[in-house]
């Protein structure tokens, strides 16, 4: 579910529609949210293999960083743009992002006793991206350092 949706983001630059950095990772965020969600059992038993089978490790890596590939690239050219703080390591992005929604699947049932339980699919997408984009700290709040 992951790949169509960085196609038709990628697909929507190339013809010249306007997409903020807010808008490309809501959708992504909610690409993974779908697809873990869809397959939640699957999920499951990926960790299950990991575990079980170090071979099999290696190549959902490499399954996983080819998917990953082209958003960490968009990340680093938003980086190398000034736009995006070049100390967060791009990768680390995406895996924070994908490991909030394949959490959510892993410990179903758990879930239940969680206090963010009760959010929506797109209020989870919503905090996760502003978390994520923005940070916790308002800016114009940040304590002046005092020597």
């Amino acid at each position: 579910m992951l790949r169509p949706v960085i196609e038709q983001i990628e697909q929507d630059l190339q013809n010249g529609i306007p997409l903020d950095d807010e808008t490309i990772f809501r959708r992504i965020a909610g690409a993974f949210y779908d697809s873990f969600t869809a397959h939640s059992d699957y999920t499951r038993l990926a960790i299950l293999l990991v575990y079980t089978h170090p071979e099999v490790a290696h190549i959902l890596v490499n399954k996983i960083a080819t998917g990953r590939k082209s958003v960490t690239k968009y990340i680093q050219k938003r980086q190398d743009q000034g736009y995006f703080c070049k100390n967060i390591d791009p990768g680390l992005f995406m895996q924070v992002m994908a490991m909030t929604f394949a959490m959510r699947v892993i410990c179903q049932g758990l879930n239940d006793l969680l206090t963010f339980e009760q959010l929506s699919r797109d209020e989870v997408v919503d905090q996760l991206v502003t978390l994520l984009l923005y940070g916790i700290v308002k800016r114009n709040q940040l304590p002046k350092v005092t020597a």
